[in-house]
């Protein structure tokens, strides 16, 4: 097999792991408050929001400000897309991953759009089973009723068309908008996706570019000025 996936081995908040993702929101079909997505709008890169973005996806920001990462996650859609018609979309992740790294993180963007794909992981975390295989998701109902590997890890993501079906998944994380709301629902901050591994709920705190005038825009600035002020007080400078 000539074409493999383009997996990254690791990004500013995780350590060297597999990584391997496709656009965001173009395949998230069970995302809805933050279904946003990258496109090509009169030769310029642009990001778009659905009817219900309440707060744009963070990988849909990167992919619109670098067009070299969106090229990539679409060159991975394309290339899983042929291999599911060709029936050896197993045999194209399972060689495309480096085996020598034990965790493979399943979308930095990205979900599972449809069922035959999810399926071709979960044959690949059954053909590794010294590899952990992780992953967020919206897609929910896909999981149902199927025989998920012990070495496999879903976290059931709020903020979807599915969230009735999140109680019947052992972890679940939601976007908080700041730390106090992440302390009324008293719940941790994920940072490292290590909350990945254990039962129970996590969060993570908005970040990336937010629409212009909007209540996640407004939150952001005022973390931004938060910050700014801490520094001041504890440095006596800014900038």
């Amino acid at each position: 097999m000539k074409e493999l996936l383009k997996v990254s081995s690791g990004n500013s908040k995780l350590t060297s792991r597999n990584i391997v993702s496709i656009p965001a929101g173009l395949t998230c079909p069970k995302a809805k408050i933050c279904r946003s997505w990258a496109s090509v709008i009169n030769g310029k890169s642009q990001i778009v929001d659905s009817d219900t973005t309440l707060f744009r996806c963070y990988a849909a920001s990167q992919e619109a400000q670098y067009p070299a990462v969106r090229d990539n996650r679409m060159s991975n859609f394309k290339a899983i897309l042929k291999a599911l018609r060709k029936g050896n979309a197993v045999e194209l992740i399972d060689k495309s991953i480096n085996k020598n790294l034990k965790l493979t993180r399943i979308h930095e963007s990205g979900d599972f759009f449809n069922l035959d794909y999810l399926k071709a992981w979960l044959k690949v975390a059954e053909l590794n089973p010294d590899n952990i295989f992780y992953c967020y998701s919206k897609s929910l109902s896909y999981f149902l009723d199927l025989g998920i590997p012990s070495n496999f890890y879903v976290t059931a993501s709020w903020g979807g068309t599915e969230d009735n079906l999140i109680e019947y998944f052992e972890r679940d994380s939601r976007v908080v908008f700041n730390e106090d709301e992440a302390k009324k629902l008293n719940l941790p901050i994920d940072h490292d996706d290590s909350n990945c591994f254990k039962k129970g709920s996590f969060c993570h705190l908005l970040h990336g570019t937010q629409p212009k005038g909007s209540e996640a825009s407004k939150e952001l600035g005022k973390r931004r000025k938060l910050k700014k002020t801490n520094q001041t007080i504890f440095t006596g400078y800014s900038k």
